[in-house]
């Protein structure tokens, strides 16, 4: 991890053990962390809409938080709950490693649907 991924991880961090310190439940918790992915990855895609080349958009800050806040999940949810919305995860999990190592513009394409999958099979229905 460098520097500046660490800056952020702790940064993250933070958050978390102040949302704890509060006594948010682990589905808040849950729930808290989804809203950070999709506001990092919507913004992310957004740059992406407007043309900044996939180079530029993995090196970007937006993606070092959107993969901290990927880890984040798995090490502070999944490790916590790891049944609840397995399989949806696994799959974003694997569509963020294409992007990563390959800047595979196909699984980068299925990101956002994949991202709502995860929300839609973890967090209860409301209604």
């Amino acid at each position: 991890m460098n520097a500046r991924a660490k800056e952020l991880s702790d940064s993250l961090r933070r958050e978390i053990d102040s949302l704890v310190a509060q006594g948010w439940s682990l589905e808040r918790r849950r729930s808290w962390l989804l809203d950070q992915l999709d506001n990092y990855l919507d913004r992310w895609l957004g740059f992406a809409a407007i043309g900044v080349p996939l180079k530029s958009l993995l090196r970007d800050d937006l993606f070092i938080m959107l993969v901290v806040g990927v880890e984040t999940y798995s090490s502070e949810v999944m490790a916590e709950s790891p049944v609840e919305g397995y399989n949806a995860w696994t799959s974003f999990l694997r569509l963020i490693a294409q992007v990563r190592k390959r800047n595979d513009t196909v699984a980068f394409s299925k990101l956002r649907d994949a991202l709502t999958q995860v929300r839609n099979d973890t967090l209860p229905k409301l209604g």
